[in-house]
């Protein structure tokens, strides 16, 4: 199970990568890119 901690939000994955949220949106939509919703929050995972 994943801790809060090693959940990234989309501005951190933005920051960290260096691209635009549109972009970040756009891995996760073609699922390049994992993530879970929490609620109506989107999180990535730090680690694959």
């Amino acid at each position: 199970m994943t801790t809060d901690s090693e959940l990234l939000t989309v501005p951190e994955v933005m920051a960290r990568l260096k691209i635009s949220r549109s972009t970040v949106y756009d891995l996760i939509r073609t699922r390049r890119l994992a993530s879970i919703t929490i609620g109506r929050a989107r999180r990535i995972p730090a680690t694959p």
